[in-house]
């Protein structure tokens, strides 16, 4: 999963709005999963790993922990400018695709 901080200018916020988003990220996972930057200060990127299957309804239950987090921790305003997208990746032999869960 991919969430596209851009939008939000974050140097004009400061450090206080990635440790919020942060917390909602670590609040919206597991133990097991690699939270970190994909690109500094602009894309955080979450690997889920242990994860028996992968369908539709998992992928919305990921997104809609994340949104309500994100959603409670900053407000509406704040969020439509985050990009969350999530990304399946399957073995060679299953079909590969990639899954645009929203542009908040």
């Amino acid at each position: 999963m991919l969430i596209d901080l851009s939008g939000l200018q974050t140097r004009h916020y400061g450090n206080s709005i990635l440790e919020q988003i942060k917390e909602a990220l670590v609040a919206s996972s597991r133990e097991t999963d690699i939270r970190g930057w994909y690109e500094h200060h602009n894309i955080m990127g979450t690997i889920f790993t242990e994860m028996g299957s992968v369908d539709n309804s998992s992928i919305e239950i990921i997104f809609r922990k994340l949104y309500n987090k994100i959603n409670d921790t900053l407000g509406r305003e704040l969020l439509k400018k985050i990009k969350i997208s999530l990304h399946v990746f399957r073995y060679p032999e299953e079909e590969d695709r990639i899954l645009v869960a929203s542009s908040l």
